[in-house]
């Protein structure tokens, strides 16, 4: 991770958590930023935490797949909006961007893994909205990463992995999707 200030956007979800949990043990001045004193959606509240900075992690986002379908609007100011906002004030303030984006930014019907080149085509609310913000977060000019990551699970949150082993402890029968091929990412080192 690069030297200087870190400021961490959505710090206390399962991998912004994990995110700041590795800066501070490599003693990094690190900066936490997320709901409810934090809102990505307010440009006074971002232009604020870019101040001083040298490096955002972005991890600020409307993460709720399925809820994202009946909440586009929403979605869509979290994910979109908002992020094409920081990339603004980003280059404006000489900010590098790490921004975590996901794998439903493609339909999911590749026989093969994606990468970077493969041209995106995103199928959900959820997954259009990521990418637009990704193409606004383009746009802007500023330095940026884009990391886009599937099947997230961590030390914190909620996650497929914790879901499956709940499941297992109340004695449910269990039942997973076989139709969806994927990769699972840790969120720790």
């Amino acid at each position: 991770m690069a030297e200087g200030k870190i400021v961490v956007l959505g710090g206390k979800g399962m991998l912004g958590s994990d995110v700041v949990s590795l800066c501070l043990e490599q003693g990094r001045d690190i900066t936490v930023l997320d709901l409810p004193e934090f809102d990505i959606t307010k440009a006074s509240d971002v232009e604020e935490a870019l101040v001083g900075a040298d490096l955002v992690v972005n991890c600020a986002a409307y993460t709720d797949v399925e809820k994202a379908e009946s909440e586009p609007v929403l979605a869509y100011k979290v994910n979109t909006e908002a992020l094409g906002r920081l990339g603004t004030l980003a280059k404006k303030a000489n900010v590098w961007v790490l921004h975590i984006s996901t794998d439903f930014v493609f339909d999911g019907r590749s026989e093969k893994p994606y990468v970077e080149t493969d041209a995106p085509k995103a199928i959900s609310s959820y997954g259009s909205t990521k990418l637009a913000g990704e193409r606004l977060l383009v746009a802007s000019g500023c330095r940026h990463c884009i990391m886009r990551l599937e099947w997230t699970y961590g030390r914190n949150g909620k996650n497929f992995v914790t879901k499956l082993i709940e499941r297992a402890k109340s004695g449910e029968m269990l039942q997973v999707v076989d139709d969806q091929r994927g990769s699972p990412t840790a969120t720790t080192e």
